[in-house]
């Protein structure tokens, strides 16, 4: 069985006392967050800087590590079993900031959306809308 490590990013702002999120589209024409694999030898945090960076072109300068959560879920690919191990945190940026995506990195499309147009972007993959409401739980509890 094939292990994945992979760090994603539920990037925010706060504009006008209201919430956005950033969403990347996917070439295979999905909503996703920021998010990639944690290269050998590298931290949860520096993989998280690194693959927001990479596919947005937006430097973060800290993450706080109180909004993490963690996912474990089994896929298989191309007959393959993968063991995906998930971590989520909180990033908040400016949202004036310019967004520059990389089509090395896959991604056609952004959006900064409110909660409820993020939860009706993140379907194709359900994990996805379960670890961003997660997250949103602790960000709307703090």
């Amino acid at each position: 069985m094939e292990i994945r490590n992979i760090v994603r990013a539920i990037v925010y702002d706060i504009v006008k006392g209201d919430y956005i999120y950033l969403l990347l589209k996917a070439k295979k024409d999905y909503w996703q967050n920021p998010q990639g694999g944690i290269n050998e030898g590298e931290s949860e945090i520096e993989a998280l800087v690194r693959e927001v960076r990479e596919e947005t072109g937006i430097s973060i300068d800290g993450v706080s590590n109180w909004i993490r959560d963690s996912l474990e879920y089994q896929t298989e690919r191309k007959g393959v079993l993968i063991n995906s191990n998930v971590v989520s945190y909180a990033v908040r940026v400016d949202s004036s900031k310019k967004v520059k995506l990389s089509e090395e990195e896959g991604h056609t499309e952004y959006r900064w959306v409110n909660y409820e147009e993020a939860l009706k972007l993140l379907t194709t993959y359900p994990e996805q809308g379960e670890v961003f409401r997660r997250i949103v739980n602790f960000l709307r509890a703090d």
